[in-house]
C-alpha cells in the first residue's frame, strides 16, 4: 500500500508540474508559438528521412571514388566471367572433364556437382558486379549536393536532439505542441482534470493508509505496553500517535499524509510526552527493547545493539529482559552491553571486554568466553573477585535456567 501511495503521489506531482509548465507557457504563448512555427517550418522544409545521413555518406564515398569503383567492378566481371580465360569458364571446363570421368569412377560425381555450384555462384557475382558498375554515374555537381545536404542534416541534428531519429521525432513533438496551442483552453482543462484525478487517487490511498496505520498503531502500542510491564515499567504507557503532517495539499506526500510519533507516559497520572524528550536512558532502552520485540518478525534491520538496557533494574526484571533479548535473537542478531549476570546468562555467546595498560597505553581486550569459562565470569559479575562457591553455584543455575547448560 505504501508503494502504491508513492506511485500515486509521483503521478500527482507530474500532473501538477505539467499544469504549472503549461500555465507558464501560456504567459509567453505568442513568442513560443512563433518559435515553434519557425522550428517546425525548417524541419518540414528539410523533409528528413530515417537513415538518410548514412545513405548519403555511403554515396559520397562512391561519388568521390566513382572511377575506382567502376574499374573494380569491370575488372571483377572480366576475371570471373566475361574475360578471356575467365575463372567461371575454367571451372566449367574442369567440371565437364570430371563429369565425363564420373561414369568410370562415381566418386568424382559429387566433386563435379560442387564445381557446377561454384560456377553458378561466380556467374551470379559477375552479373551483380556488371549491374553495380552500370549503376555508377559521373554526375557533375552531385558531390556538392551531397555535402550541402549532409551539412543541413548535421545542423538540424545538433539543434534537435543529437541524432537523425531524434530530429525526426522532434518534428512530431513540435507539431503536437503547436496543435495544443491552437486549442489552449481545452488543453488547460485536460491538465487540470488530470491533476484532480491524480489527487483523488492519491487522497483515497492516503485515507486507506491512515486507517491501516491507526489500527496498526493501536496493536503495536498494546504489544509494547505488555512487554514494558514485564520489564519493570508497570505504570508506563506508550501511545503510537498517527497525526496529520500538515494542512491541505501540504499534508500529502509520498508516504501519505501522516506523521507517526511515539508518546510516552512513564508513570500513571503523568502527561504523555514525546518519547525522545522525556525518557531516561534506562526507560528508553527498555521501550526500544519492547518495540523491537513487537517488530522482530517485520523490522528490516538485521542487527540490534542494546547498550546497558539493564540500567536501574533488579534481578527479577533483569531475567525478564534476558528472556526478551533471547526471543528477539531468534529473528535477528542481538548485541547487548550489560553488567548484569541475569542478562548475560541468556546470550548464545558471552564476550568479555577488559581494559589493560600495556607499555603505558590503555588498550581494550575483547575475548569470546568458552562454555567452561562462562560460569566463572557470571560468578565474578555476581560476587566480585574471587567469586564464592555460592556465587559460582548461582551462576551455573542462571545458565541452566537460560537453557545454556543442561539441567541436572
Amino acid at each position: 500500500l505504501v508503494a502504491q501511495m508513492r506511485t500515486a503521489f509521483e503521478s500527482l506531482s507530474e500532473a501538477r508540474a505539467a499544469l504549472a509548465a503549461f500555465d507558464a507557457d501560456a504567459r509567453t504563448r505568442a513568442e513560443r508559438e512563433d518559435l515553434l512555427r519557425f522550428q517546425l517550418g525548417e524541419l518540414d522544409e528539410a523533409k528528413l528521412e530515417p537513415g538518410e545521413d548514412d545513405k548519403l555518406r555511403i554515396e559520397r564515398e562512391r561519388v568521390k571514388g566513382a572511377e575506382k569503383f567502376m574499374a573494380a567492378a569491370t575488372r571483377g566481371e572480366d576475371v570471373l566471367y566475361a574475360g578471356e580465360d575467365a575463372v567461371a569458364g575454367r571451372v566449367s571446363a574442369v567440371a565437364r572433364e570430371l563429369e565425363g570421368l564420373a561414369a568410370s569412377d562415381p566418386a568424382l560425381a559429387p566433386l563435379a556437382t560442387r564445381l557446377r555450384e561454384a560456377q553458378a555462384v561466380l556467374e551470379d557475382v559477375a552479373s551483380d558486379l556488371k549491374r553495380y558498375g552500370g549503376g555508377i554515374r559521373f554526375e557533375p555537381g552531385r558531390l556538392e549536393e551531397i555535402e550541402e545536404r549532409l551539412f543541413l542534416i548535421n545542423r538540424l541534428v545538433r539543434k534537435h536532439g543529437g541524432s537523425l531519429a531524434q530530429a525526426i521525432a522532434r518534428r512530431d513533438e513540435l507539431a503536437r505542441e503547436l496543435g495544443e496551442m491552437g486549442s489552449f483552453e481545452e488543453a488547460l482543462a485536460t491538465r487540470r482534470a488530470a491533476v484532480e484525478q491524480a489527487k483523488a487517487a492519491a487522497e483515497a490511498l492516503a485515507d486507506t493508509l491512515h486507517e491501516r496505520r491507526v489500527r496498526a498503531a493501536r496493536s503495536l502500542g498494546k504489544k509494547i505496553d505488555e512487554t514494558l510491564h514485564e520489564l519493570g515499567l508497570a505504570g508506563a504507557k506508550v501511545t503510537v500517535a498517527v497525526e496529520p503532517r500538515g494542512e491541505g495539499d501540504d499534508a500529502l506526500g509520498g508516504s501519505g499524509r501522516d506523521r507517526v510519533r511515539f508518546i510516552f507516559a512513564p508513570n500513571p497520572g503523568e502527561e504523555p510526552r514525546p518519547l525522545a524528550r522525556i525518557a531516561s536512558g534506562g526507560e528508553l532502552s527498555r521501550v526500544m527493547l519492547a518495540m523491537k520485540r513487537a517488530l522482530a518478525s517485520a523490522d528490516p534491520a538485521l542487527v540490534y545493539v542494546f547498550d546497558e538496557v539493564d540500567t536501574g533494574v533488579g534481578g527479577g526484571v533483569a531475567e525478564t529482559i534476558g528472556k526478551k533479548l533471547k526471543a528477539i535473537a531468534a529473528e535477528r542478531q542481538v548485541l547487548a552491553v550489560t553488567h548484569l549476570p541475569q542478562i548475560a546468562a541468556f546470550a548464545d555467546h558471552h564476550i568479555r571486554v577488559e581494559k589493560r595498560t600495556v607499555s603505558g597505553r590503555t588498550a581494550a581486550e575483547v575475548r569470546v568466553l568458552s562454555e567452561k569459562e562462562r560460569p566463572a565470569e557470571l560468578a565474578r559479575m555476581l560476587d566480585g573477585m574471587p567469586p564464592s562457591a555460592e556465587a559460582t553455584a548461582h551462576a551455573r543455575e542462571l545458565l541452566r535456567r537460560a537453557g545454556i547448560l543442561p539441567r541436572k
